[in-house]
């Protein structure tokens, strides 16, 4: 009989699940769930699965079903892909699971860079051969409005605006412009990086809670993937079932 798993994808901000059967093509159920509303949580305690595996990057409590199995993402790990052991072991576990989704969805001559763009945005760039080399990690867009209005005695928190211009003659339409197009710029230089340092066209794989946010921002083709973690969640535990 099939097993059905568990996948939890425990972020800074929010919590995504899914169940999936093994060897299925789709996945059954994906259900966000903000972290602050405990009493929602509490539903996934009644989900019923053979095993439960967990990318956490918060190493709070998390509430899953009980007398079931549990896996958590380390770097003790078999991966789908090449790396020094002293990136696997600097990786947070949300990381790792992009770099298996990418191994998943990159040929074996392809460049991708992963961005997930959440809390933090993170860059993870993976060469050809499927080889994991790091990447970069900046503060994400809440992060930077909320900075902008905490660190200084007048600016106000700004939400962001998906049409930002460039120059602005208010105050907040500088701050969404300076957050927004600050970002925009920052990951066309990464990608333009990329290109100049390594020869090549990586694929752009965006993810996270933003990802959709700033796909039509970039001039290079992107592939947005809300789901990227709970994707490579999914291989490292095929890859590392004892079964």
């Amino acid at each position: 009989m099939s097993k059905v798993l568990l996948l939890i994808d425990a972020g800074n901000t929010a919590l995504k699940y899914r169940l999936i059967t093994v060897g299925a093509d789709s996945f059954q159920d994906w259900v966000l769930f903000p972290d602050s509303d405990p009493e929602v949580l509490k539903e996934i305690l009644f989900l019923k699965a053979d095993e439960i595996w967990i990318s956490d990057v918060q190493s709070g409590e998390i509430p899953v079903p009980i007398n079931t199995p549990i896996r958590k993402i380390d770097p003790s790990f078999r991966f789908p892909f090449k790396s020094e052991p002293v990136l696997l072991n600097s990786l947070g576990s949300d990381r790792l699971c992009v770099y298996a989704a990418l191994s998943e969805k990159l040929d074996a001559e392809a460049c991708g860079l992963g961005i997930t763009l959440g809390t933090a945005i993170t860059y993870n760039l993976m060469l050809p051969g499927k080889i994991a080399v790091g990447g970069a990690i900046s503060p994400g867009v809440k992060m930077r409005f909320q900075a902008l209005h905490e660190f200084t005695g007048k600016l106000p928190l700004v939400e962001p605006d998906n049409h930002p211009q460039f120059p602005a003659n208010q105050t907040d339409r500088a701050i969404q412009a300076g957050v927004i197009l600050g970002i925009k710029n920052e990951l066309e230089g990464f990608i333009q990086q990329v290109e100049e340092d390594f020869k090549v066209l990586p694929e752009i794989f965006l993810t996270g809670g933003y990802a959709h946010f700033f796909e039509n921002h970039l001039k290079k083709r992107n592939f947005v993937f809300p789901d990227l973690v709970l994707r490579g969640l999914y291989r490292l535990a095929i890859l590392n079932r004892n079964e």
